[in-house]
């Protein structure tokens, strides 16, 4: 990885990164009874990133940039066959994104993503990937060692083709989705938790017919030593 700085002020950063990437296949991906492929690739990348950072005030920074990734052998699944395939995409767009803490145990981080992928053989986007989604992280902490943190995603401008012409889109519903944690540090490296996926249960599908799981609570222990 290749990063360079410039300060234009004393609280505006300008930025630029380079990243070459690689990564392997899951054990899902390989070996998983339906959609599993053994012959799965490596995907390797090429990232570029340039932007600004600004400090508005000492508790509060914005963030902007472009991006461009070149990917060679992404993973994803194919709709048509429902086995998981090696392809090649393009991936441009932009994230705006802040910070915000009003107060020392209360923090805010909204953020916007505009992310347009497509193959680039033959120019058609990559089904199911929103080209914007909203973000909006809280996280507040009552007292010393317990956290409450909730998220949303709103995506929108989703589509899929068809599966006898891709160049034909079908638009797909926009969608939010909720999430939810409490965390609580005991000490002596121990901590608690609580979370909760898909909050408010809303019902959306990843894939035209495969709906998403609805409203999942998890709880458990951990231990750092």
């Amino acid at each position: 990885m290749t990063s360079v700085g410039y300060d234009l002020t004393s609280d505006l950063l300008a930025f630029g990164t380079y990243a070459r990437k690689v990564r392997f296949p899951t054990i899902d991906q390989l070996f998983n009874p339906q959609q599993g492929n053994v012959t799965l690739r490596p995907e390797q990348s090429n990232n570029y990133e340039a932007g600004l950072a600004w400090s508005v005030a000492p508790k509060a920074q914005l963030r902007a940039s472009a991006f461009r990734n070149d990917v060679s052998n992404f993973i994803l699944n194919d709709q048509l066959n429902q086995v998981f395939v090696n392809r090649d995409v393009n991936i441009t767009g932009f994230q705006v994104s802040g910070s915000f803490s009003p107060l020392p145990t209360l923090m805010f981080r909204p953020g916007y993503t505009y992310l347009d992928m497509r193959y680039p053989s033959s120019g058609f986007p990559v089904d199911y990937r929103p080209r914007q989604v909203v973000n909006l992280l809280v996280a507040y902490e009552p007292s010393p060692g317990l956290q409450v943190s909730s998220d949303l995603s709103y995506f929108m401008d989703q589509s899929v083709g068809s599966r006898s012409n891709a160049a034909v889109r079908q638009t797909l519903p926009e969608y939010a989705v909720v999430n939810a944690r409490i965390h609580q540090n005991f000490g002596n490296g121990v901590s608690g938790y609580v979370r909760a996926t898909n909050l408010f249960n809303s019902v959306y599908e990843y894939a035209v017919g495969f709906p998403a799981a609805g409203r999942t609570v998890y709880a458990g222990l951990e231990y750092r030593f």
